[in-house]
């Protein structure tokens, strides 16, 4: 990855790139590395090589596992070197790898229940301490499950009705964090509301989706209605649905992606099918305060 920067800039400079790469697209990690601010990951062309070969031999995910600097290690944070550790990979019977969290995998959920609850209680808990102090909540958490990079959105509904919805897709740094930030950002930043108020939060409810990595598509007829969230992405424009959608609107899936590619993202609504955006698509583990009351 970098190299020779201060420990602090190698980290946010390596993680804006291992954000691109989760992308798994060899054209936009190029792209980006040969920008001048951004000329410092080692042997991106190797990198892009490995992708468009893998994706040739079948595989259609890359699955990051480690990211660190010499820092980490020799406690020397003066000049670091960064290192990252991935895999790209082919699913076994030729489908989309559905995704952490999603019960056609066989696998358990991303997120059990107290952790479930621990997040919607951090999400109030910050939009709360920012609406009362006009600052960041303090937050520190040692379970290495809320730990991982998982993207994620925040969620909010007043009796009902949407009041706010702000996230990642792509993980950029530990889970609860993202939660914590989007949760402020939802209840401040979303510009089709005026913020909440503290005389607010007590008909506000919140929902939590965590994120599974996405995946590249070529063919839409993989995109599976209220399973799939669906990112399409032309150029420097892009627009984004949560699963959820599709459930709450009753779309079938030309309906969703109309709207997704003409409504959201602002191209012609059937770029889509003229191949003329690339399309990504997730599942996403979708939790609400009214699910985890006892």
């Amino acid at each position: 990855m970098s190299h020779y920067l201060p420990y602090r800039a190698a980290n946010e400079i390596d993680n804006k790139t291992v954000s691109v790469i989760k992308y798994f697209d060899p054209d936009m990690l190029y792209r980006y590395s040969l920008s001048r601010s951004h000329r410092l990951m080692c042997g991106y062309g190797t990198v892009c090589a490995a992708m468009i070969a893998s994706k040739m031999l079948g595989a259609d995910r890359i699955e990051v596992f480690r990211y660190a600097n010499s820092g980490d290690t020799t406690g020397d944070r003066t000049r670091v070197v960064g290192y990252l550790s991935a895999a790209m990979i082919k699913p076994e019977d030729g489908k989309l790898d559905p995704g952490p969290g999603d019960a056609a995998n066989g696998e358990g959920d991303m997120l059990n229940k107290e952790e479930r609850k621990k997040m919607l209680k951090l999400a109030r808990d910050a939009i709360v301490y920012y609406l009362d102090k006009g600052k960041d909540l303090p937050a520190k958490e040692d379970d290495p499950v809320l730990n991982r990079e998982m993207g994620g959105f925040v969620t909010l509904h007043k009796h009902g009705r949407l009041r706010g919805c702000i996230g990642n897709l792509v993980g950029r740094g530990p889970f609860y964090l993202t939660v914590r930030d989007m949760a402020k950002e939802a209840a401040t930043g979303d510009p089709r509301f005026p913020a909440v108020t503290l005389d607010e939060m007590e008909d506000i409810d919140i929902e939590i989706s965590a994120l599974s990595p996405l995946v590249k598509v070529d063919d839409p007829e993989k995109i599976e209605m209220g399973r799939h969230g669906v990112l399409v992405r032309q150029g420097f424009i892009s627009g984004v649905y949560l699963p959820q959608v599709a459930t709450e609107t009753g779309w079938n899936r030309e309906q969703f992606m109309n709207s997704l590619c003409g409504q959201k993202a602002g191209m012609r609504e059937d770029a889509w099918k003229k191949r003329e955006c690339d399309i990504y698509v997730f599942t996403a583990e979708v939790f609400g305060e009214r699910d985890t009351k006892d």
